[in-house]
């Protein structure tokens, strides 16, 4: 959280100082002074002027892979982010921020277990699915609503079916961990004696001669 909070951070002042260049330099361009230094944005920026400031912000990572990741699976996410572009400059590298570092976990994960991917991906469609299915069903009235409402209910109700399974394998996963833990525990109580003795010896410089 917090590298991600940095890196928005540092997006958005980066932005806010570029154009606060632009408007500097069209002003003394006015008054007829000569202008210097690298060739000006598009003002209002422009959808991939935005898009090229996020990506600088990430290091190694594959922009082809990324961006068609987005496109495939945060279709809707990327429209309203070419809609702030022109008017809401920061908020569109804001929410661009956000698409690209959600974007590229999830690619960790589909690289790491497909399976868990699936599931998140299909958690987030009925999220969305749900969504619309409210929106719709508030402007019915009488059977119509009930029958939209009938079919957000079966939206909803699979979404805690998949949200279950990935809770189940949270779960599954802790405790895994947990056994790990458990038995280094009993590993180390085992060993006490010896671990005590290398500590007071480390502390008292004992073993220095015997390092590597």
């Amino acid at each position: 959280m917090k590298t991600r909070t940095s890196v928005m951070l540092v997006s958005v002042v980066g932005l806010s100082l570029v154009l606060a260049g632009v408007a500097g330099r069209e002003q003394e361009a006015k008054q007829g002074k000569r202008v210097v230094g690298p060739p000006l944005p598009p003002s209002p920026p422009s959808e991939m002027f935005v898009k090229r400031m996020v990506m600088n912000r990430f290091t190694g990572i594959d922009e082809e892979e990324v961006t068609k990741f987005m496109q495939t699976y945060f279709p809707l996410e990327l429209n309203e982010y070419r809609k702030l572009v022109t008017w809401k400059p920061d908020d569109a590298m804001n929410m661009l921020t956000d698409l690209v570092q959600e974007s590229l976990g999830l690619l960790q994960t589909k690289q790491r277990d497909a399976a868990l991917f699936d599931r998140m991906m299909e958690r987030k469609a009925l999220q969305r699915k749900a969504n619309r299915q409210a929106q719709t069903a508030r402007m019915m009235e009488g059977s119509e609503r009930k029958a939209h409402e009938d079919e957000l209910k079966q939206t909803v109700d699979r979404a805690f079916v998949v949200r279950q399974k990935l809770l189940q394998k949270d779960i599954a996963h802790m405790e895994r961990q947990l056994e790990k833990l458990k038995m280094l525990a009993e590993k180390r109580q085992e060993n006490r004696d010896v671990i005590v003795a290398r500590r007071v010896g480390d502390l008292m410089g004992e073993g220095e001669y015997l390092d590597w």
